[in-house]
């Protein structure tokens, strides 16, 4: 076979009753065709085999027809073109047969893509020779061109159109608003710098001059009123003192935003007036001028409603002095937006403000959030922030109302400089609809003067992460209640003059959260106490933080116990060392950590310890009441002559992190010795082999009442540790009383 036609296509008009199409040349394969049919408004559109159409006469060399599956439209083209794929996939082997149609079909394929290529090259717009300058269209439109952008393009009818059409209505226009005169000429006008704030008039041959008004005249008066150098809308006064240019300025404005200053009145009319203003026309924000302080007196707060626009400067910082307000709030912030248009909150922001109060003693509040327990106030009032802004002294700073939900500050400060505030925040019992992620984002709550930060609304959530509490005490007293303090937060008391609780946990589930935040505890002589508190069936996870090193008398709490927490609730730690620099002050964080059994002799007896007197009956170890620093019980043991005698227990290590531990001592009668005894914890292996010598710690041989001992025991758990002896030795003729041996494996 030869392929002795270079026809490569068919085309045909449809009749809307035929369906098959022949096709006169051959096609090794079905999908070797593409078939495309054009509309009566020349929109084409390629077939899909099998689907649109089948073929007959695939690999026969006289063709055969392209069979649509519906017939084609009367009037509309069909398009039959052979489209190979560019490919050589015939083998030909050194060896075996000569197959003289396996050569031919090969190089009948070859033939085929050269047609295929001559026949695209004859769709292009092409140069009608070599030595033309044009292109060809052969009597064709050349559709989808573009509009013309460079100076030599192609034009449009559409643009040609509109240019043509544009040029005659504006030739028309400008005629028509011309001043004609009948001669056949006139001159021309002086220039700029000449006819400049002058008016015109004419000659006696008729010619226009340029001429100077009358001092004082009316025309005078409307050339100046008219100069743009001026300009004369500033020229103007209202009986309010602003020109009329200032109001343009204003209502030009107004479209984005307004101002206090943009209405009448003292501050307080002016903040009133632009917040009613911006929320009944749709402005998104109302600005503050920076570095200014506007005054807030009376009985009515700022309703900044963030669901409808934001509020502050976002230039610097403005100040709201409400020292002289007398309201239940100075300022209300929230969102009465309905749920689904909450979105706009998101945007919406109350930023760049510094708000001042006073202390009044009345239960006034600063900032009210929620929707201060009305629902009349609607209640969606979540997603409100506010950012760069601070509140400073009043009896309740912040204070939480009903619908109270993320409402997120970022940046902000919360401070008193004035004492007898009740609360620096305060998020009360029985809020509805309260509690769903509020937070307080790289915030300094700081010297608030003993108000509190009390959450007692219950399942109230607040997240704090990259906060600093300072001089602050928080108290979490709602059942299921949360305070996270995360991401690097901090709580400490710089400038400690006395001792203060730093946060305590009374509700049922309650939970302080403090995860790899930063404790500090200044001036350690001050601290007689345990820095937390946390009661039955309340919850303080205390993980990945670094107890501070001192050593502190923390011993003189309620417990008596060394520890940071007091209380009988639940700590949880994860991941916590001490000052592992110094070793002083490392104590343990809580007494629920401590898996010693009977470390406070509550049984009255030696439950759970070995006493070891070696081989001398005369070496006793007593538990009585009377021995006691705490609890019920406590153990006296005595020492004769240059014996020792060991009080000891195996404690199951339940962590291989770090450790530490305390043990509370007072030495009734000093030894001979060069101490009254100590404190050792060795560790043992599965089998029980000592895997290290313990560290231990000295009792002083000084009578100095009960005093806590073991701050330099802590460190890394070794590995293969299964459990630690806990040895307490007496010494050389010693007296001491023991209680509350507590260590701690975080």
């Amino acid at each position: 076979m030869t392929v002795s036609t270079e026809v490569d296509h068919n085309d045909y008009t449809g009749n809307g009753v035929t369906t098959s199409f022949p096709y006169t040349f051959r096609i090794f394969k079905k999908s070797d065709l593409t078939v495309q049919v054009a509309d009566l408004n020349e929109n084409i559109t390629v077939l899909t085999l099998d689907t649109d159409y089948s073929v007959t006469g695939a690999g026969t060399y006289s063709g055969g027809n392209v069979v649509l599956m519906s017939p084609l439209a009367n009037g509309w083209q069909i398009s039959i073109s052979r489209d190979l794929p560019v490919t050589q996939e015939t083998d030909l082997r050194n060896q075996g047969k000569f197959f003289a149609e396996v050569h031919e079909d090969a190089f009948d394929k070859l033939t085929m893509l050269i047609q295929q290529c001559f026949s695209f090259l004859r769709l292009a717009l092409r140069k009608p020779s070599f030595i033309a300058n044009y292109y060809d269209a052969l009597n064709n439109r050349i559709r989808n061109l573009c509009d013309p952008s460079q100076a030599q393009d192609a034009a449009t009818k559409r643009y040609t159109d509109v240019l043509y059409s544009d040029a005659i209505i504006h030739a028309d226009e400008n005629f028509n608003k011309s001043v004609r005169v009948t001669d056949s000429s006139i001159p021309s006008l002086p220039g700029i710098a000449s006819r400049r704030n002058k008016i015109l008039a004419f000659n006696n041959e008729g010619n226009p001059i340029v001429v100077l008004p009358e001092s004082g005249s009316a025309a005078d008066v409307l050339i100046e009123l008219g100069s743009s150098a001026i300009p004369g809308s500033s020229l103007v006064m209202h009986s309010d003192g602003k020109t009329v240019q200032q109001y343009i300025n204003i209502l030009n404005r107004r479209t984005s935003f307004v101002m206090p200053e943009d209405f009448a009145g003292t501050d307080t009319q002016q903040l009133l007036a632009a917040l009613s203003y911006a929320k009944t026309n749709g402005i998104g924000r109302i600005e503050l001028i920076a570095g200014k302080t506007y005054t807030l007196t009376g009985t009515v707060g700022l309703d900044i409603d963030l669901g409808y626009f934001s509020f502050g400067c976002n230039f610097g910082r403005a100040t709201i002095d409400s020292t002289g307000f007398t309201g239940d709030g100075a300022v209300w912030v929230h969102s009465s937006a309905p749920y689904n248009d909450g979105n706009r909150v998101h945007s919406n922001k109350m930023r760049g403000v510094e708000f001042k109060g006073t202390i009044n003693e009345i239960g006034q509040s600063l900032i009210i959030i929620g929707n201060k327990n009305n629902t009349a106030n609607g209640t969606y009032n979540g997603d409100c922030h506010i950012e760069d802004c601070s509140f400073k002294t009043c009896d309740k700073v912040l204070l939480a109302t009903n619908s109270t939900w993320r409402y997120k500050f970022i940046n902000c400060g919360f401070t008193n400089e004035m004492t007898g505030g009740t609360h620096i925040m305060h998020f009360p019992a029985g809020l509805a609809d309260s509690g769903e992620s509020v937070s307080f984002v790289n915030c300094k709550i700081y010297d608030t003067k003993r108000a509190l930060l009390a959450v007692d609304c219950a399942n109230f959530a607040i997240g704090m992460p990259g906060t600093s509490v300072l001089n602050c005490p928080i108290e979490i007293n709602g059942a299921g209640a949360l305070i996270i303090l995360d991401s690097a937060a901090n709580i400490e008391n710089p400038g400690a003059t006395a001792w203060y609780r730093y946060a305590k946990v009374t509700g049922v589930a309650a939970r302080l959260v403090m995860n790899g935040c930063t404790l500090v505890c200044n001036q350690p002589s001050l601290q007689l106490q345990p820095l937390f508190e946390v009661t039955p069936n309340a919850f303080i996870d205390y993980s990945h933080v670094k107890s501070p090193g001192n050593n502190y008398p923390f011993q003189n709490g309620a417990e008596g116990f060394r520890t940071f927490v007091e209380g009988d609730g639940y700590v949880i730690a994860e991941g916590c060392i001490a000052d592992i620099g110094s070793g002083a002050g490392n104590i343990p964080i809580h007494k629920s950590l401590n898996p010693t059994r009977n470390f406070g002799f509550a049984t009255g007896d030696l439950t759970s310890w070995s006493f070891n007197n070696q081989g001398s009956a005369s070496q006793t170890c007593v538990v009585d009441a009377a021995y006691k620093k705490t609890g019920s019980f406590g153990a006296r043991m005595t020492s004769i002559g240059s014996l020792s005698c060991f009080l000891t227990q195996n404690v199951k290590v339940t962590k291989h992190n770090y450790y530490t531990c305390s043990l509370l001592v007072n030495v009734v009668t000093p030894g001979t010795g060069v101490s009254a005894g100590g404190l050792t914890v060795t560790f043992y292996d599965r089998s029980g082999v000592k895997i290290i010598d313990g560290i231990s710690s000295n009792i002083p041989n000084t009578v100095s009442g009960w005093i806590s001992i073991g701050q330099f025991i802590q460190g890394r758990v070794v590995q293969s540790a299964e459990y630690c002896e806990v040895s307490i030795r007496c010494r050389d003729g010693a007296v001491i009383d023991v209680d509350s041996f507590i260590i701690n494996f975080t």
